[in-house]
């Protein structure tokens, strides 16, 4: 299993700004999934294996949960297993001709079967235009240009739309050309670069057998030698007469393949008893096109970018406490025809039911850096709240909201989940030269853009996941008159550095304690976080800021609370100190210095690398967190501090949030271990309070608590030693360290 070493993560991160830290660990990622070492990730095939294995790591090292339902399981808890279904074929010939796989074409659906061919020119079905009209092409096969002429809908011109007018003129499958670039040419939603699948796979559902319609796909070298030249399609901007194009025919007989694919699957749990069950589910493919016939297709847009974002708004999100559950489905099988999240949602781990939306996001790291696509923007029977809020949230961030990519609805992993009633919506930074190319790579992305897309992703979760409602259907009259694109903040240039201005209050009725937050700021709040005692209780992304809690969930005695107002830029902005008592306890005072580590390393001794801000682990709150282990080797690290407890106080009592994942596997042996002791001035072990173990792990942290009252009166040194063996391993995280008195 693959982790990001501390060491890389921290030179990353040494000296950049909020933003620059969110690019430093997206580039990270980005770079290593389109890294020659996965070989384009194509699903089914060693390389993609190899990407799920790194992103359920990397989730572990997280502290995301894992589900236990339909498809779960597998190599790791995190993986949703399904079968992919395919058929392997060495050739096809169209008329006369012999097309050979990866160099001249690509196929999906149904196993190509024998028959004549005619060609339909550009094969619309658009308004007024119908090329198939008083056409009969039953049981034949249909040859078409891919794209289409100017003037006509986009949505009319993408390869689905083609293909369902075929199926639905009765062909026996349809063959699509990809022009012979050209300065003559004026297309607008075309043709789409080649996509080349290794061996010639025929993707199909493992529940579908039959697939769907046949499509061939030639590319620009089988058009020259199908006689397609520069210029060919000028001619056919207007309907052209059908004439035969001869006949279409396996070179060989087809035989079916099964192999094992698997998305990977973590969740940020709930917070809220009555709204913990439903999930906001965040989808990004992590597939690509394989290998090349030289060397592999790196996919860094398409789709490490939205890869990298997914796992970025999971890791800025751990530690928000939502309402509602997030679910981060990275989708393997996109490429083929979207079949890792058609897997998902024909056997989902939880019920459809409790699924309220979708966020999807793929490709979003080129193109304009202020510029963001999404959709649906005008598709009807599909425009929800989704998109009306993300309207809204866009306006506090440096970006402007566009429309344009409706005709892309059925082309991403959001589609599986539309298709089941399920409110979704697609952020895309639109298509470019590179696609589905050799020449997509890391060093062409945007990484501003990036991380602007993932802090507009992530409040549009957030405020979904915190708001009492679902998400609803807007009516046609109202998109309708939505103008675009919707401008965000400093648009035409500039940057927001200006922190949101917040105050905080308490309230109690009966038992409960409910705390408030005004929040202001010159583009808008993005969210704000209450803080008691320095430790997150919750998150709100909407007005009025509030959060309430039983007494329960709270100790007796005094406490403080905080409040932080976020802006789109990651500016935060800190309210004063607000004292409030649960019960009639006498007020607490605090030992330990810096027990959030927020404040650098001082006055903490020992391996002090351990504290920082990574990339691999959240922290319990704040921003920073202290790391012992993970290092998958023979180590020791410790951190330790001196406090004196007074003989006058009448109680002392240490409490620590603790964190605890693994690689080791075994459910009976404890290889790693993390030790607390209570030391005097001479070193000399006073008593081992606890020992944690690989065999200890768990998703999220979980508070420690233990009695120092047999101390008073004396100077001792609080001691965390992890240790690991040779390989495999344990990362011990803590955060919130507090020895409190009475």
């Amino acid at each position: 299993m693959a982790f990001t070493t501390r060491a890389l993560v921290c030179c990353l991160l040494a000296a950049g700004t909020v933003g620059a830290q969110d690019a430093a660990r997206m580039k990270q990622m980005l770079e290593y999934l389109a890294s020659p070492a996965l070989e384009g990730r194509e699903t089914g095939q060693p390389g993609c294996v190899k990407a799920a294995t790194y992103l359920a790591g990397r989730m572990q090292a997280l502290g995301l949960a894992t589900l236990s339902g339909t498809g779960m399981g597998g190599e790791t808890p995190y993986h949703h297993a399904y079968t992919l279904s395919s058929y392997l074929q060495q050739g096809v010939t169209v008329n006369g001709t012999t097309l050979v796989p990866d160099l001249h074409y690509q196929a999906h659906g149904r196993p190509v079967a024998g028959g004549e061919a005619v060609y339909l020119g550009w094969g619309l079905r658009s308004g007024e235009r119908d090329d198939y009209a008083g056409r009969e092409v039953k049981g034949q096969w249909v040859v078409v240009l891919e794209g289409a002429p100017e003037g006509v809908d986009g949505a009319a011109a993408t390869t689905e739309a083609k293909a369902r007018a075929a199926e639905a003129a009765g062909a026996a499958g349809i063959l699509l050309i990809q022009l012979p670039r050209s300065p003559r040419q004026h297309l607008q939603a075309g043709p789409a670069p080649f996509q080349p699948l290794r061996g010639d796979a025929f993707p199909l559902p493992a529940s579908h057998p039959e697939g769907r319609l046949p499509r061939i796909h030639v590319n620009e070298a089988g058009a020259r030698l199908l006689g397609f030249l520069p210029g060919t399609g000028d001619p056919a901007f207007g309907p052209v007469e059908p004439r035969s194009f001869g006949r279409v025919d396996p070179a060989t007989e087809p035989v079916r393949l099964a192999t094992q694919a698997a998305n990977v699957v973590g969740v940020v749990p709930g917070t809220d008893p009555a709204l913990k069950g439903q999930y906001v589910v965040v989808t990004a493919h992590f597939d690509h096109i394989g290998r090349s016939v030289n060397g592999y297709y790196p996919g860094a847009d398409d789709n490490a970018s939205g890869t990298a974002a997914l796992m970025e708004l999971a890791a800025l999100t751990v530690g928000a406490a939502p309402k509602r559950s997030i679910l981060f489905l990275a989708c393997s099988g996109e490429e083929k025809g979207l079949l890792g999240s058609a897997a998902f949602v024909q056997n989902p781990p939880v019920s459809l039911s409790q699924i309220v939306a979708n966020v999807n996001m793929d490709m979003l790291g080129r193109n304009a850096t202020r510029t963001l696509y999404i959709t649906p923007a005008a598709v009807s029977g599909q425009v929800t709240t989704l998109v009306k809020k993300a309207r809204e949230l866009v306006r506090n961030h440096d970006l402007d909201l566009s429309k344009g990519i409706d005709g892309y609805w059925r082309q991403s992993d959001h589609y599986s989940f539309a298709q089941r009633g399920i409110p979704a919506v697609f952020f895309n930074s639109g298509d470019h030269a590179d696609l589905h190319r050799t020449t997509d790579t890391p060093d062409k992305i945007d990484y501003v853009k990036l991380v602007r897309a993932v802090a507009l992703a992530r409040d549009l979760v957030l405020a979904v996941a915190n708001d009492p409602a679902k998400p609803q259907a807007v009516a046609s009259s109202e998109y309708g008159a939505w103008t675009w694109p919707v401008k965000g903040s400093a648009s035409g240039g500039g940057s927001d550095t200006q922190a949101p201005a917040v105050t905080a209050s308490h309230g109690v009725s009966g038992t409960q304690h409910t705390f408030s937050a005004t929040a202001t700021d010159n583009v808008g709040v993005a969210r704000v976080e209450f803080l008691v005692d320095g430790v997150l209780k919750g998150t709100d992304a909407t007005r009025p800021y509030t959060l309430t809690l039983e007494a329960t969930a709270l100790a007796e005695g005094a406490h403080s609370l905080v409040a932080k107002a976020y802006d789109a830029a990651g500016n935060v902005g800190t309210s004063p100190s607000v004292a409030f008592t649960v019960g009639g306890g006498t007020p607490a005072s605090e030992l330990i210095q810096n027990g959030g580590f927020e404040a650098g390393v001082t006055p903490w001794t020992g391996t002090t690398g351990a504290i920082g801000t990574f990339s691999g682990q959240a922290p319990y709150a704040g921003s920073r967190c202290a790391w012992l282990g993970g290092n998958g080797r023979s180590a020791s690290e410790s951190l330790a501090q001196t406090v004196a407890i007074p003989s006058s106080a009448t109680s002392a009592t240490l409490r620590f949030q603790l964190h605890i994942d693994t690689a080791e596997t075994t459910t009976s042996r404890a290889y790693d271990k993390l030790t607390v002791q209570v030391l005097n001035s001479s070193g000399t072990v006073l008593k081992t309070l606890a020992t944690y173990s690989n065999l200890n792990k768990a998703a999220g942290y979980a508070e420690r608590s233990f009695d120092l009252s047999a101390y008073r009166g004396q100077t001792v040194r609080l001691s965390f030693k992890a240790t690991e063996d040779t390989s495999l391993q344990t990362s011990f995280v803590l955060d919130q360290v507090s020895l409190a008195l009475r």
